[in-house]
């Protein structure tokens, strides 16, 4: 087996990928980014899936996920849904790249990822929801591979790919729902999109940095959607941590 190594100008991940999609000579791509693995009877365990079922056109499994040589938990992707598009747009993503194995051709159908900038960190997001439109999605339960965690100052990430999450939200609301969507519409954008502040306060308190970005997301989430519980343990959860982190600074100051 001979593999190509291909070069091109730094143009973000989408088009590197898409420089992939173009030169793979065979009928299906397989996604491996850099800093995750793939145990080593990945591909014959997800071809053997395919032979078995012919109608899938994209097969994904669950990874391990790992930090410092350390498996913390197993992401579990899926389930395959009759409406797989809404389920990815409403409830959110559940897939990802390096645990995926798709064909070419339905791939080139889409035109490729979506190299918009502003996508940058979703442009996977973005890709599996428009697949999804014209594409059957088959899930495995088995751990195939491992999803390794590097906080490469992740935390100053946190804003830059939730409101990049944000814009790829909304512009495929704006197209699912219309120019005028209807009060329930309205609706479930609103929930969805407080989701969305909902993880970014929640990250940002796991690293305990940007307490000003913190603080600006709680206040869309509760503007967003106020009367979801989950909204509201969050929102308590950041006062508590606001008050904690006070009270500590009082006391060193005191000693």
């Amino acid at each position: 087996m001979s593999g190509r190594c291909l070069r091109q100008p730094n143009r973000g991940i989408a088009a590197a990928r898409n420089a992939g999609l173009r030169a793979a000579q065979g009928d299906y791509i397989a996604l491996l980014d850099h800093d995750d693995l793939w145990y080593p009877n990945k591909l014959s365990l997800v071809m053997a899936e395919f032979a078995r079922h012919p109608e899938a056109d994209l097969i994904c499994h669950n990874e391990a996920v790992s930090r410092d040589g350390r498996v913390l938990r197993t992401s579990r992707n899926g389930p395959s849904v009759p409406r797989m598009y809404e389920r990815l747009l409403f409830v959110g993503n559940t897939l990802s790249p390096s645990a995926c194995v798709f064909k070419k051709a339905m791939a080139l159908a889409i035109g490729g990822f979506r190299e918009d900038p502003g996508l940058n960190t979703v442009e996977d997001y973005d890709f599996w929801m428009r697949l999804s439109q014209v594409a059957r999605f088959h899930f495995i339960k088995q751990v195939l591979g491992v999803y390794r965690l590097v906080d490469r100052a992740a935390s100053r990430r946190v804003a830059y790919h939730h409101d990049n999450l944000e814009r790829l939200l909304r512009m495929h609301f704006a197209t699912y729902f219309g120019e005028h969507p209807g009060l329930l519409a309205r609706w479930a954008v609103r929930h969805r999109l407080s989701a969305v502040y909902r993880s970014a306060v929640t990250q940002l308190m796991a690293y305990h940095e940007h307490p000003e970005q913190q603080r600006a997301y709680v206040k869309r989430m509760l503007g967003t959607c106020p009367v979801e519980p989950r909204n509201l343990l969050c929102a308590a959860a950041w006062a508590l941590q606001i008050l904690r982190g006070s009270i500590r600074q009082q006391a060193e100051t005191a000693g």
